[in-house]
């Protein structure tokens, strides 16, 4: 991605976000029973911790992008089963696993960096290594992507998902409590769980994200 791009790159990437996947977001948004506008609720909650973490702003840009983009590999496969108010199958599941690294593809293939590229094939790995699609176990994986699975997993609880509806919000406070450690980068955790506290997962007007992704 050149440079002269990169001048605007955060009013550009939204915008471009937009007009290129927003449809077919909201339609993914859609098969998985999410409220409309996952992507920008979790890259809400990413540059909110990247700020408390007193990220550089290129790197913040680079978070931003990969939670706006981290469900890519779900548009491309589109699959009817995200939506199925029942267990996934095993077939299922390893199906599923694949949408990480075929996002990590799609962003490759739209002219996003490498670290735009991992940071979407890494979204769901666990701070005990028993994530996918690679088991990175703790400090190995970037701080960049334990944020956004930390972000995606809290808008999971806080919304209506196929198989329950929306938790009560103590009740997925808890859930991030019982992940630290496990899930989740414990410091990482404790920062979201004090955020929280005072109303604090949003970014500043600088990185507010606009529009309906």
């Amino acid at each position: 991605m050149s440079e002269v791009f990169r001048d605007g790159f955060i009013d550009e990437i939204v915008e471009a976000y937009v007009k290129d996947f927003g449809e077919r977001v909201e339609n993914t948004d859609k098969f998985e029973h999410y409220a409309p506008g996952h992507a920008r609720r979790v890259a809400e909650v990413s540059v909110a911790l990247c700020e408390a973490l007193d990220f550089e702003e290129e790197d913040i840009r680079v978070v931003k992008t990969a939670a706006l983009l981290h469900d890519i590999g779900e548009v491309i496969q589109r699959h009817a089963f995200y939506g199925a108010p029942r267990p996934l199958t095993p077939q299922e599941t390893v199906e599923m696993w694949q949408h990480s690294l075929i996002g990590e593809r799609e962003v490759a293939r739209r002219g996003f960096g490498r670290r735009e590229q991992l940071l979407v094939r890494w979204h769901h790995e666990r701070w005990n290594g028993q994530g996918y699609p690679d088991m990175l176990f703790g400090p190995d994986l970037p701080l960049g992507a334990r944020i956004i699975r930390l972000a995606d997993t809290w808008d999971a609880l806080t919304n209506d998902r196929p198989w329950r509806k929306v938790m009560p919000l103590e009740t997925a406070l808890d859930e991030v409590r019982l992940g630290a450690g496990t899930e989740f980068d414990p410091e990482l955790a404790q920062l979201f769980l004090e955020l929280q506290a005072t109303n604090s997962l949003k970014p500043s007007g600088k990185y507010a994200l606009s529009g309906g992704a």
